[in-house]
């Protein structure tokens, strides 16, 4: 038997096929994220809510490009340097 073949059984052996995998456990659920309207209210400016939202990691650079009506790379900029003048 190959290495990694043994290595695949292996593992497979200390999965325990009974146990239900459906959901998701409590530990690794992401909470919803704020709206960005509401980041808007707790942050100083706009760039700080564009670095708070991204941060959340509920939205993704279009996402609030689109919302701010920016480009996706300025939103990157503003990401990597919420000081940035973006």
């Amino acid at each position: 038997m190959s290495i990694s073949r043994c290595l695949i059984n292996c593992v497979q052996s200390l999965i325990d096929v009974n146990k239900d995998l459906s959901e998701i456990p409590s530990i690794q659920a992401r909470p919803q994220p704020k709206q960005l309207h509401e980041y808007l209210s707790l942050a100083n400016n706009r760039n700080q809510t564009i670095a708070q939202a991204y941060q959340s990691s509920g939205y993704t650079l279009q996402g609030i490009a689109t919302y701010f009506s920016l480009h996706y790379s300025s939103v990157s900029v503003i990401v990597r340097n919420p000081k940035s003048k973006a």
